[in-house]
């Protein structure tokens, strides 16, 4: 499991603190993050969920 969580929070480039973040919790994004997230809106559910995959394979 300990893997697991390192393996995603590498793949995703964030911090620790960002990790545990409670969601109440103000974080701060890189710029890689804000950009990520812009592309993400414009993708439609299909594409969407084809990303969910790829991400959960790396």
């Amino acid at each position: 499991m300990r893997h697991d969580l390192i393996k995603k929070r590498i793949a995703f480039e964030i911090t620790l603190s960002q990790f545990f973040a409670e969601a109440n919790d103000p974080i701060s994004l890189t710029d890689e993050q804000l950009e990520l997230l812009k592309i993400w809106d414009t993708l439609n559910h299909e594409q969407k969920g084809a990303l969910l995959e790829l991400l959960k394979k790396l």
